[in-house]
């Protein structure tokens, strides 16, 4: 549902855990997903690996050779491995599966997909949600 206060729920959320100093030693990452398409979802995942200062291999180039790469160098570093990724306003469906490398991860979206339900704890927003439920 447009327009519900998901991103705002989660900004909130995230500024106050790490006035908590709870993301101090690995970060915080977001990323605005929004309606694109697979060319340019595959842009923005090698953009977030150099900025994570993976050295990127011209070779890597399909949506799996890159996720795969993050999830390996993600996984051999261990102040990134703990890092949180926010996937912030998602609409397609198979976007999900190319953001799995990221083991602390926290998506919005404003469609309601059943099979995200299977692997991921999901929270629904009530209609009537405001931001007051949010800032403590």
């Amino acid at each position: 549902m447009a327009g519900s206060g998901k991103t705002t729920t989660v900004c909130q959320s995230v500024r106050q855990a790490t006035k908590k100093g709870l993301f101090k030693s690995n970060g915080c990452y977001w990323m605005k997903i929004g309606n694109i398409s697979n060319i340019e979802l595959r842009q923005k995942l090698k953009t977030l690996g150099i900025r994570l200062n993976m050295e990127w291999k011209e070779n890597i180039q399909s949506m799996s050779e890159i996720c795969a790469y993050l999830s390996s160098s993600l996984e051999a570093n261990r102040r990134l491995s703990e890092t949180l990724f926010i996937f912030d306003d998602i609409w397609k469906k198979d976007h999900y599966e190319y953001l799995s490398f990221a083991k602390k991860s926290i998506s919005t979206s404003r469609f309601k997909y059943l099979e995200n339900e299977l692997d991921h704890h999901c929270i629904r927003l009530s209609v009537s949600f405001v931001i007051q439920f949010v800032i403590y």
